[in-house]
């Protein structure tokens, strides 16, 4: 977690603790990915290419093979009058969803199972894993692994690129007429 609370995960720790976050489907891993990023118009869902690429190289949505692990189900019912509840309404202040995290965390919880912000389904669930921060080490066997871009085409998101180039009059033609 960096200094400001708010350009971090949701349920991330402090360092020397991390979050991992994990989603049940690819197109729920895919869709946090890009999150806030994604736009709606006209019925058609859509993200800018540039969101879609990271420091290091193009994004993926890996499939890994997680064993049991003692987690929150913050998807029940008697979970669902509060801590759901804020989570939905908007509790954008992660200073306060992360402490909630070290709090799971002190009572013993490896993570949290929630209800993703960006795909809805009763089936949908995601995990903030916790542990040390970084990589995890031995890394998680994989399963698949997919460029997110095809996940999110897949799932009839239109990914949306700049023009290569736009079309240039030379300063002597005249422009057209309206």
């Amino acid at each position: 977690m960096g200094a400001d609370p708010d350009e971090s995960g949701r349920f991330d720790l402090p360092t020397p603790e991390g979050t991992c976050y994990f989603a049940s489907t690819d197109e729920a891993a895919a869709r946090e990915r890009v999150g806030t990023q994604l736009r709606k118009t006209a019925g058609r869902e859509s993200v800018l290419a540039s969101v879609l690429a990271a420091k290091d190289g193009p994004v993926v949505v890996t499939g890994v093979v997680l064993g049991a692990v003692k987690a929150a189900n913050l998807p029940v019912r008697k979970a669902d009058r509060w801590v759901n509840r804020s989570l939905w309404v908007g509790t954008g202040i992660y200073r306060i969803s992360q402490g909630w995290a070290a709090l799971w965390r002190a009572a013993g919880f490896e993570g949290l199972l929630y209800e993703p912000r960006f795909t809805g389904g009763a089936r949908v669930r995601a995990l903030a894993l916790f542990g040390a921060a970084g990589r995890p080490k031995p890394a998680l066997p994989v399963e698949h692994s997919k460029p997110i871009e095809d996940v999110l085409t897949a799932h009839r998101v239109q990914v949306v690129r700049p023009p290569e180039s736009a079309p240039t009059l030379p300063s002597t033609v005249p422009p057209p007429p309206l």
